[in-house]
């Protein structure tokens, strides 16, 4: 019996009609309580509802029912409850039900697995998978290619890489698709494990699975972090075999790729062939190019922008790009260029904010300028309403050094 509510049943539910609702499921476990036999069924299917509508009421109520039953110590039944408690993400419940199982099956454990893994429980996950080998239990994980992709991440998100591409490697080939694959790169990326990600990476492609979008970008941040523009040259020959190169974020990332590896013109090729360029992919070339210091070419780009997308962007990204083109000059020691796009940024009405002031107060106390340093940090709290940080303190702490050196009188 599989449980579908009448359409009067269905109102009752869309209403939430919680005394109603167990009013019908102690007729319903009843009657098929008396046939025994079904009772299991009857159960099953409740309980597999209440999970996947999230009806908590109606899914206790059978909890309670159960527990005062006959069947309290059916392992399938409290397999099911451990599973609908985490589809209601109640983890402690779900753990609570699963230690009172006694003589835990394969299934028990697997489906307390998946409810760590389904609900963002890394530690929680790797702590019950080792108790299942201290149990000698074989989870079978490496046929369920969910649970063993959900390990992987989990793995990576602990920072526990060995394990992680340990746990990909327990997978049966066939069953190492895409997002399993990419789960891995992307963990070995993200703990900085960039040669091992560019490694699988290439493992990848020999074994013949195919990328996608999200396989592209974790591969290219690991050569970015890695400053491999060798390797990141292949990725974007897959991304270009694959159509992905004109995509806003697949080609931002190529760029961002070689600008790290300090290829300006390659990251510049990369970004003139985005279809649609978007505020992202704009900051990521202005910014690459203040990197590579490059200030000017970087304000030409920005100056672009503005003439050719400015109605379709937010204000923050131009905040961040004033704020950054403002560092790289900066960074080269031209305060007057600095201070100059930062009068012209308030005359344009954009806001500045606690970044953009660390920047002028860093310009203004390493060339030497005391008054227009004291008068940026008090338009800082008083104009724009800025709290002062740690960052802006060590620059007040260097213009009052520069005042006594002088000696001056504090302002």
């Amino acid at each position: 019996m599989v449980f579908s509510p009448s359409s009067k049943d269905h109102g009752d539910q869309e209403h939430h009609d919680n005394a109603k609702a167990l009013e019908r499921l102690a007729g319903l476990v009843a009657r098929f309580d008396s046939r025994g036999h079904k009772s299991s069924g009857c159960y099953a299917d409740f309980i597999r509802w209440c999970g996947d509508t999230g009806a908590v009421m109606d899914g206790k109520f059978v909890h309670g029912h159960l527990a005062s039953s006959h069947r309290k110590n059916e392992k399938f039944l409290l397999n099911l409850l451990v599973e609908m408690y985490g589809k209601w993400r109640d983890t402690l419940q779900a753990r609570a039900v699963f230690d009172a199982i006694k003589r835990k099956n394969v299934f028990s454990w697997n489906t307390m697995l998946q409810v760590y893994v389904q609900n963002d429980r890394p530690r929680d996950a790797i702590e019950l998978f080792r108790a299942m080998d201290l149990e000698g239990v074989s989870s079978g994980f490496g046929s369920d290619p969910f649970l063993a992709t959900g390990l992987v991440n989990l793995y990576g998100k602990s920072g526990l890489v060995d394990e992680a591409v340990a746990a990909l490697d327990r997978m049966r080939r066939g069953d190492r698709d895409v997002i399993a694959w990419t789960t891995a790169i992307a963990a070995l990326a993200r703990n900085r494990e960039f040669p091992a990600a560019i490694h699988l990476f290439r493992e990848m492609a020999l074994e013949g699975a195919r990328a996608n979008n999200l396989t592209l970008l974790a591969a290219l941040d690991a050569c970015a972090g890695q400053r491999d523009p060798r390797s990141g040259a292949v990725i974007h020959a897959a991304a270009v075999e694959l159509g992905f190169q004109s995509n806003a974020i697949v080609g931002t990332s190529i760029a961002h790729m070689y600008a790290k590896c300090g290829d300006l013109d390659r990251a510049s090729a990369a970004f003139a062939g985005i279809a649609v360029k978007d505020s992202v992919a704009w900051n990521t070339i202005i910014a690459a190019h203040v990197e590579n210091r490059r200030p000017r070419e970087a304000l030409d780009l920005f100056e672009s922008m503005l003439e050719k997308h400015s109605s379709s962007f937010s204000s923050t990204p131009t905040v961040a790009s004033f704020t950054a083109i403002i560092s790289g000059y900066a960074r080269q020691g031209d305060a007057e260029e600095a201070l100059a796009l930062f009068r012209r940024m308030q005359h344009e009405g954009i806001v500045p904010n606690h970044v953009t002031f660390v920047v002028v107060l860093f310009v203004c106390s390493h060339r030497g300028l005391i008054e227009e340093g004291w008068r940026q940090y008090g338009s800082m709290a008083t104009d724009y309403g800025i709290t002062p940080t740690k960052e802006h303190w060590d620059c007040v702490l260097d213009l009052f050094a520069l005042l006594k050196n002088r000696g001056g009188k504090d302002p």
